[in-house]
């Protein structure tokens, strides 16, 4: 008699083993909104710090009014064939030009931006198959390049705040946390510790 049975699928196997542990899958789960958390949080930041710099005033309605060169300077550069613009990515390609990251975190900060996409628009295949993750590695990278900028962006506020009361300036080592980044933080930790327990 022939033998008829289909070879075993181990990556179904311990797929369907995964789907069946809960403490497994809320960690996945937990993991994919602190990744997507993180990104939005690094997008305001950067943007935000952009936009800080070449801010001109309020409109009556509130609105922030940007100087003409925010256009020359940060999005003309990059305006495709259309007009359009990432302005997310002309934002990180100005932050590299004035030094506050490094041209090789535009790099790292495109993979994280397509992880996020990734898990956005693919967090099923990542809760149930056992092979797909979220990058915890790129995450770490994310809070690094995050760190940087906030702590950049806090010290221009402190060393004003100093010069104007006529305080001495920030040592090099001392290190900002904002308040974005405590955030970060805080959320960080609370997922570690329910992907412990």
């Amino acid at each position: 008699m022939k033998n008829d049975r289909r070879p075993i699928d181990f990556e179904l196997s311990a797929s369907l083993q995964d789907i069946l542990n809960r403490p497994k899958v809320r960690s996945k789960l937990l993991q994919a909104s602190l990744f997507i958390t993180a990104f939005e949080m690094l997008k305001n930041s950067v943007t935000d710090f952009v936009q800080d710099h070449f801010e001109s005033g309020r409109g009556s309605n509130g609105k922030r009014k940007l100087s003409p060169k925010y256009n020359d300077d940060v999005l003309k550069p990059f305006k495709n064939e259309q007009g359009g613009v990432d302005t997310f990515k002309a934002c990180v390609q100005w932050l590299a030009q004035q030094g506050v990251i490094q041209n090789t975190d535009i790099d790292t900060i495109s993979k994280i931006r397509r992880h996020r996409n990734e898990i956005a628009h693919q967090l099923p295949d990542i809760v149930f198959y056992h092979s797909q993750r979220v990058d915890l590695g790129l995450f770490r990278k994310l809070k690094s390049i995050f760190h940087r900028i906030e702590d950049h962006r806090a010290r221009i506020d402190v060393e004003v705040a100093n010069a104007v009361e006529g305080n001495p300036p920030l040592p090099e080592t001392a290190h900002i946390y904002s308040g974005p980044e405590i955030i970060l933080e805080l959320i960080a930790k609370s997922v570690a510790e329910e992907s412990i327990s």
